[in-house]
């Protein structure tokens, strides 16, 4: 009887030989232990973005300059703005999008949500976007958030 790779008990069953792992939930383990590194790199790579992209919008929507409050809030102990846009790819990274200023816009959920079900055309998006940079320092600051993000969830601290 084989033993499962990530959690150790037994694997039973028809095709138990040829299993690595007992469960699904194993097996995504043993997967996201292989891509970690990829993970976090793309973890540092939206942080950034997403500070570059709230200073160029003034945490405001690209359309209406709508902003839910300047309040800080508490998220599962962590102090932040409570500015409720997102950031939406106009066109999206599964149809070949990138993440740069051109296809990247900060929308209300309101207009985030038009944006995709089609109601606002990509083109009609692509007049809002604005160009966004980041000085060193916010990049040092990004990249201390996102690691101690991903190394609280690795270690479940």
């Amino acid at each position: 009887m084989k033993q499962c790779l990530i959690c150790g008990s037994k694997i039973e069953g028809k095709y138990s030989n040829n299993r690595k792992y007992c469960s699904e939930q194993c097996r995504r383990t043993a997967e996201a232990k292989k891509r970690i590194g990829s993970i976090a790199d793309r973890a540092k790579r939206v942080n950034f973005l997403a500070q570059a992209v709230y200073k160029a919008y003034s945490c405001k929507c690209a359309i209406c300059h709508w902003r839910a409050t300047e309040e800080l809030i508490s998220v599962n102990g962590k102090i932040q703005y409570a500015y409720g846009n997102e950031i939406h790819h106009i066109t999206p990274i599964s149809e070949g999008g990138t993440e740069t200023h051109d296809n990247i816009i900060l929308l209300c959920p309101n207009h985030h949500k038009q944006a995709d079900l089609g109601l606002i055309g990509r083109e009609t998006l692509r007049k809002y976007t604005k160009p966004f940079i980041l000085t060193a320092e916010e990049k040092d600051r990004a990249i201390a958030q996102c690691t101690d993000a991903i190394t609280a969830l690795i270690f479940e601290v």
